[in-house]
Formats: C-alpha cells, sequence, structure tokens
C-alpha cells in the first residue's frame, strides 16, 4: 500500500511520498512542494498516492524534451534503416526540439502538441498535412517509448489530432505514352534503367542498385535485395524497408532479350576502358562502372520526356504506371503487391482505388451475357 504525509515548509506545504528503501537500506522520499494550503497538498498526495496503487505512478525526472528526444534518437539509431533514422533525427530537430524541447516530458500535454500541428500546418512557411502526419508518427513513437521506460504515465500524443492528408489523385501513363516514351528512350544512355523502371515496378534506387548475380536471364527473374538511394548525407546502399521489399520480380522475354544486349554491350566497354572501369557489377552503370546517382537519371528521363512531347510525371510514377497498366489488364491485386514489394495488399488497393472502379465495372460486364438469357419474370397483379 503507497504511503505519504503532507508537512509544512516555510510558508508553503508539501506533499511527501514514500518510495521505499535505496540500496543501502535508507528510506526514500519524493517531495512536492509550493502549496498554499495543507488542503491543497493532501490532494496532490491523495492523487500521487492513488496513482501509486494503480500502477501508473512516474517518478518524475529532471529531464526536458530535448534531452529526452536525443536519447531516443540514440535508442533508435542502429534499430531503423539510415536514411528513415535522417529523417527522424532532421524533424526532431527542425521541429520538436525548437518547439517544445524546454518543456518536461511528464509536462507535456496534448494541447501543446496540437497547437504546434496546428502551428507547422498554418504559419508562415507552412508544412504540408503529410509532412506533420510523418511528425506526428515520431513523435508518437517516441512518447510511446517514454511509456515503455517508465518516463511518462501515458502518450499524450494519443489525445492529439493529427492532419489527415488528402489523398491525390496518382498521375500516370497510358499505354499508349509510355510505348511513346520506351521508343524515344531507345537512344538514351539509360535507357535499360527506364524499360525496368517501366516493366517491373521496381523503384528507382532498387533499379540503381541492381547488380548482374541478381539477375537470373535463364530464368527470367530479377532478385530485388537493395536500393541505392539519397540518405540525407549521400548515396548508399540499403536493405528494404520491410521484409516484402525483399522479393523476386519475374521479366518478360522482350526485356531479357534487352538486358543481354545491354550486357553485351557493357562488357565490350569495359574491356575497352580496361582499369579505367570501375567494377561494380551493375546493370545500371555509368560509363566508366560508377553508381548512376537518382536526381541524374531525373535528368535523363525529363529529357526524353520533353523530346517525346509527352505529359509530365515524376520518374517515379514509371512504377504507378506499370502497376495501372497491369490491374487494367486483369492481373489480380495479390500480383501487383507482391510485384511492387508492398508490406500487405490493402497498400495496393488504396493506393490504385482509383482504378479499382472501372475494373469492377468490367467484372460486372464480363456476367451480362450469363444474366441477360435469364428471363425476368413478370409479376402479377
Amino acid at each position: 500500500m503507497a504511503a505519504g504525509h503532507v508537512r509544512k515548509r516555510g510558508n508553503k506545504w508539501a506533499a511527501v511520498v514514500f518510495l521505499g528503501l535505496d540500496g543501502r537500506g535508507k528510506r526514500k522520499y519524493k517531495w512536492y512542494s509550493g502549496f498554499d494550503t495543507k488542503k491543497a497538498a493532501q490532494a496532490e498526495l491523495n492523487r500521487i498516492l492513488h496513482e501509486m496503487n494503480e500502477g501508473t505512478y512516474v517518478v518524475p525526472v529532471k529531464s526536458t524534451m530535448e534531452s529526452y528526444m536525443l536519447r531516443w534518437l540514440e535508442h533508435v539509431r542502429d534499430r531503423v534503416r539510415p536514411g528513415t533514422y535522417r529523417q527522424y533525427e532532421w524533424l526532431t530537430m527542425q521541429h520538436i526540439i525548437p518547439h517544445i524541447g524546454r518543456i518536461a516530458p511528464d509536462k507535456l500535454q496534448a494541447e501543446q502538441v496540437q497547437r504546434l500541428y496546428d502551428g507547422l500546418l498554418h504559419g508562415d512557411k507552412p508544412l504540408s498535412a503529410r509532412s506533420v502526419l510523418h511528425l506526428h508518427r515520431v513523435l508518437h513513437q517516441a512518447m510511446g517509448r517514454a511509456v515503455k521506460w517508465g518516463i511518462v504515465a501515458r502518450n499524450v500524443c494519443e489525445a492529439v489530432e493529427p492532419p489527415r492528408p488528402k489523398k491525390v489523385a496518382i498521375e500516370f501513363w497510358e499505354e499508349a505514352e509510355l510505348t511513346e516514351f520506351l521508343r524515344a528512350a531507345t537512344s538514351s544512355q539509360h535507357y535499360i534503367a527506364f524499360l525496368l523502371l517501366a516493366s517491373t515496378g521496381m523503384r528507382v534506387g532498387e533499379v540503381l542498385g541492381l547488380r548482374w548475380d541478381r539477375v537470373d536471364l535463364d530464368k527470367g527473374v530479377i532478385s530485388v535485395e537493395v536500393s541505392y538511394s539519397y540518405t540525407g548525407s549521400g548515396y548508399e546502399l540499403e536493405a528494404p524497408k520491410t521484409e516484402a521489399g525483399r522479393r523476386s520480380v519475374d521479366i518478360s522475354d522482350g526485356v531479357v532479350a534487352a538486358l543481354r544486349a545491354h550486357k553485351s554491350k557493357q562488357a565490350k566497354l569495359r574491356l575497352k576502358l580496361g582499369e579505367k572501369w570501375e567494377d561494380n557489377n551493375l546493370v545500371v552503370a555509368t560509363g566508366t562502372g560508377r553508381f548512376v546517382l537518382g536526381h541524374n537519371l531525373r535528368k535523363s528521363f525529363n529529357v526524353v520526356v520533353e523530346r517525346a512531347g509527352l505529359k509530365r510525371i515524376p520518374m517515379y510514377n514509371l512504377r504507378h504506371t506499370h502497376a495501372t497498366i497491369m490491374l487494367r489488364r486483369g492481373v489480380h491485386p495479390k500480383i501487383v503487391q507482391e510485384r511492387l514489394g508492398h508490406s500487405d495488399i490493402s497498400v495496393t488497393l488504396n493506393t490504385y482505388s482509383q482504378v479499382i472502379p472501372g475494373l469492377q465495372a468490367a467484372a460486372a460486364n464480363s456476367l451480362d451475357d450469363l444474366f441477360s438469357s435469364i428471363q425476368t419474370p413478370i409479376s402479377k397483379a
């Protein structure tokens, strides 16, 4: 049973809570001072004793959100991908610490967090709803860890209302537009990269990090195991975010033929350059065998799009184009999910929901000849 008492200190009253014995057998107490009346101190004592009996009491520590968030970042550094960690770190340093860093974790109120979100949404340099939602997820995760560590009794982010980003319609090319793009791209040094993006649905970083030993040309299968992406301080090879991201993707005979031709051309260039060739065994490489940087590939993509006179879409949306075409051609969403490396089929269905209604109508019409042969009964008066 929790124990404590109230005591007068000068002109003020204090609630004194018994915390047990220390390592040397001495009694430990926690003082809560500054109350004007004995009644107020007693009320605080009763509240604390109730929490202790309920098992929700947390001993206050002299800490701030700044010191706690830095400790949390240290904790997650080796538990998340480098790119993910840098996002956590950037959001913490740019938005969490400057706004609520001086508040003690156990004193942080939901209203203060809500005010932070609202200010970032409507301030002089407003953030997008998606960015604020990402910030909320980071802070929610950090405060959840604070609960587990016994620093706070509850996660204040549970009582906060994060923004809901508006669903943006995905831009993609129709089949004719994609065909026109690939025709125009045949003269580009990055043609094979564009072909892989369009024909496999792989992410840009996955294509840039693909090595020849992960491509089985005899079986027509690509094994996706790494991604070459910009992480904040430079480009790095990273493992997929989820286990589903580590996957095998089947490729068509036409893509296999294009890869064989590309590999042969690359081998001739390697022999020609000799020691000047940097052998990274990359499928998509520079003229000297090095990694192609994402921003350079995007520049090349935009040049081809401009030359072909096509509508502008982000290069990443070749992935969306691939998925949309497959769904429209009747490929099962589960197969599309596996090709894209989504962790759950719901991600695929939610992302491409704008395509689904058309598929529903097509499915209904496919049964029309079956039911149209059945005569509709005429009801008798």
